[in-house]
């Protein structure tokens, strides 16, 4: 795309601003952001992932040239530079192992320069071309591979932060109900482990039942999900007797004989003492 939608110039350095370039004349090149690709792609998939979209794009490039093997030298700079900034980045004794925005931004004013030598030295328009576009392309495509590295560190950043909360969730919940797990699995500590789960999730119920009969249900589905019932989904009868987790995602898979019963996902887990499965866990989202 960057290739297709870059700006042509031609020997004169005169701008000819087309909606799609597929076919470039002898001696006009392109202004685009191809490296900025090649250098993304290097940075976040390695120097294999960084080679190999380099390869592409500078065959490419050459595929959109009027004469045979118009602009050959961009396979060999492409391919060069996304190995290059898959290695900056992958190899742990460098100082681009943290691949930081600014990084980014050093990395994409080495690659473009780079691209820059390749144009020089090889391009039929040679140092008058590279007068013209160097500045600005290096500057854009280096300012651009620091924002997209911005975003991805944001994303990223966002993601640990996230685990960080579901970390503290788990070991806050497992706090909370280990006392009442300990005094065995009643419906007394039942009733207050599904309430205390309940209270740090989001799911719409929580049952426990043992191996007969639902020691504890809290929140959607109560009028029939009733402590003391005897077990009445198929699944759940399925997780006691092979001891493997099951997962539903339709109020079918549940298999609940309430034709009204409004759960539709669960994930039922089997709760174990050593080997024996004494019953399970099941939280549930419905309508």
């Amino acid at each position: 795309m960057a290739n297709m939608t870059g700006i042509e110039i031609d020997v004169n350095n005169h701008l000819h601003n087309k909606a799609i370039l597929t076919v470039i004349p002898v001696n006009d090149s392109i202004v685009n952001a191809r490296i900025l690709a090649v250098s993304v792609a290097g940075i976040i998939g390695g120097p294999w992932v960084g080679s190999l979209v380099g390869a592409i794009t500078g065959v490419h490039r050459i595929i959109q040239g009027v004469a045979p093997l118009q602009g050959w030298f961009y396979v060999p700079s492409s391919i060069l530079i996304g190995a290059l900034s898959g290695f900056l980045y992958h190899d742990r004794k460098s100082y681009f192992k943290v691949m930081t925005p600014w990084h980014g931004f050093i990395v994409g004013i080495i690659m473009e320069s780079i691209q820059m030598l390749f144009i020089l030295l090889f391009s039929p328009t040679g140092w008058p071309l590279v007068r013209y576009i160097a500045l600005p392309m290096i500057l854009v495509n280096s300012l651009g591979t620091s924002i997209f590295l911005s975003i991805v560190s944001m994303y990223l950043h966002q993601e640990e932060e996230l685990r960080a909360t579901q970390t503290h969730s788990v070991l806050q919940l497992t706090n909370e109900t280990l006392p009442y797990f300990r005094q065995g699995l009643t419906s007394e500590s039942a009733q207050q482990v599904v309430k205390i789960i309940k209270k740090y999730t989001n799911f719409d119920a929580v049952s426990i039942t043992d191996r007969h009969q639902i020691l504890a249900h809290v929140g959607a589905g109560d009028d029939h999900h009733i402590p003391g019932r005897p077990v009445e989904t198929a699944l759940s009868s399925s997780v006691i007797k092979r001891g493997q987790i099951k997962v539903a995602n339709s109020s079918k898979v549940i298999g609940c004989s309430n034709a009204n019963c409004p759960l539709e996902a669960a994930i039922m887990t089997p709760l174990r003492i050593d080997n024996e499965v004494i019953g399970t866990i099941i939280p549930t989202s419905g309508t």
